[in-house]
């Protein structure tokens, strides 16, 4: 009777509902979107899928084979590759659960897989197969942020404006998952072994990445946001004046800021959680208000934080400890995103070089200036030479042409014998050497 009450009774509707929660509310979406899809191209060849229960692996094959190709929304033009891919693992778990069979893994469906890459080809040569990712958030309007007041801690918008943006940067969370479940209780104020304050989150949430079905899962190990001694735009000063001025009779952490306060309220906000959608267009919000260079969204923070990190040479394996990814492959594109001041100091390079070629031209000289230039000195070597060495063409092709250099009579040179030196005929301008054999 004891063990019979230790356990609970599991009915088949509870197991299902247990099974059908596993699921994040995205992925849900996703499966929705891909079967409305599916069915409305199944309409153009009088089907459903309903119908679709009752037909064989082959025939379903045939079906995706056609539907891969033909894929297109309400306008008729081509869906992006990020939402083909969508498409696709949606139907995956739509044929899981009706079919028990796996449109992606299984050899049977090689068919329609090599049709559904061919497909991805194709978007590419359109030109609809750029991923679009968020933006990450520009120096200067960091800068912005932090000076014209919508970070100021002196009302409760700003306020809560300030912690919102730098719990989402510093712990790197996603744009809108779990914003309206957190609770104050999630974030505490703790001290590391050098007494050193800092922000840390206590709860595991279920998100996009993690489930639950990993022990690691609950490891919160994650970000901390450090206090900055001296700097008025301290995050932990800021998010321990938040705390304090919460509404105690709210567990939420994101409370409605009241209208008006005076300086002595010890509550600014109301016993009232905000809306997720408020919540999900937060940074939206501050950035037409702050006037921003562009309209930011809330994965913006998020994209920022990693950006910033890997600038700074944090390696990724690193990163992911903080933005929980579940590879590091899945931050390739945050570094290898280039910033502005990035671009902009790669062209003044470019620039530079080229400057550097336009103000030294290269110098063409026409042949007849070296000629004019060359004659010159060749005609006042010849002078010189007839200068120091006054003999006639006959007296100097007989000395060329004497091998023994004796004494050469009739000319007036007398040359050393070749038995006691070697001559050697210098001429001023050029060098004649004469060697004996």
């Amino acid at each position: 009777m004891a063990a019979a009450a230790r356990f609970g009774e599991a009915s088949e509707e509870e197991i299902r509902s247990i099974l059908e929660s596993r699921d994040s509310k995205n992925t849900k979406n996703v499966v929705k979107t891909a079967e409305n899809i599916l069915n409305d191209y199944l309409s153009t060849l009088d089907l459903s899928l309903h119908l679709l229960k009752d037909k064989s692996c082959e025939e379903i094959v045939e079906v995706l084979r056609k539907f891969y190709c033909a894929a297109r929304k309400k306008d008729g033009s081509m869906y992006a590759k990020k939402s083909m891919i969508s498409i696709r693992y949606g139907l995956q778990k739509s044929f899981e659960k009706s079919h028990e069979v796996d449109i992606i893994n299984d050899a049977r469906f090689k068919p329609a897989n090599d049709v559904f890459f061919a497909a991805m080809v194709q978007i590419k040569k359109e030109g609809v197969g750029e991923v679009q990712h968020k933006e990450v958030i520009s120096e200067q309007d960091l800068e912005i942020l932090y000076k014209n007041g919508v970070f100021s801690c002196d009302s409760p918008k700003s306020l809560q404006q300030k912690v919102f943006f730098e719990i989402m940067l510093y712990f790197c969370n996603r744009g809108r998952e779990n914003l309206r479940g957190m609770k104050k209780s999630d974030y505490v104020i703790r001290k590391d072994h050098d007494s050193r304050r800092y922000v840390a989150c206590t709860t595991a949430k279920l998100t996009k990445n993690h489930r639950g079905l990993n022990c690691n899962d609950d490891d919160q190990d994650g970000g901390r946001m450090y206090e900055q001694p001296g700097n008025s735009n301290c995050p932990v000063m800021s998010f321990e004046k938040y705390i304090a001025k919460l509404n105690a009779d709210c567990d939420s952490l994101w409370q409605r800021p009241k209208t008006s306060i005076d300086d002595h309220s010890p509550v600014w906000y109301d016993n009232m959680v905000v809306g997720k959608n408020v919540l999900g267009s937060m940074m939206q919000r501050i950035s037409k208000d702050a006037g921003l260079t562009c309209v930011y969204t809330n994965h913006c923070i998020r994209a920022t934080c990693i950006t910033m990190l890997d600038e700074c040479g944090y390696e990724s394996r690193h990163i992911i400890g903080i933005s929980k990814h579940k590879s590091e492959s899945s931050l390739k594109h945050y570094s290898s995103k280039l910033s502005n001041s990035q671009k902009r100091n790669m062209s003044d390079a470019l620039t530079t070089k080229l400057s550097v070629c336009k103000s030294a031209p290269i110098q063409h000289t026409p042949l007849q200036q070296i000629e004019n230039n060359l004659m010159p000195d060749l005609a006042s070597n010849v002078q010189e030479l007839q200068d120091i060495v006054d003999v006639d063409d006959r007296d100097l092709a007989a000395i060329l042409d004497n091998p023994m250099f004796g004494n050469l009579h009739g000319t007036g040179i007398s040359i050393p014998n070749v038995k006691t030196a070697k001559s050697v005929f210098s001429f001023h301008g050029c060098n004649i050497t004469i060697h004996n054999n």
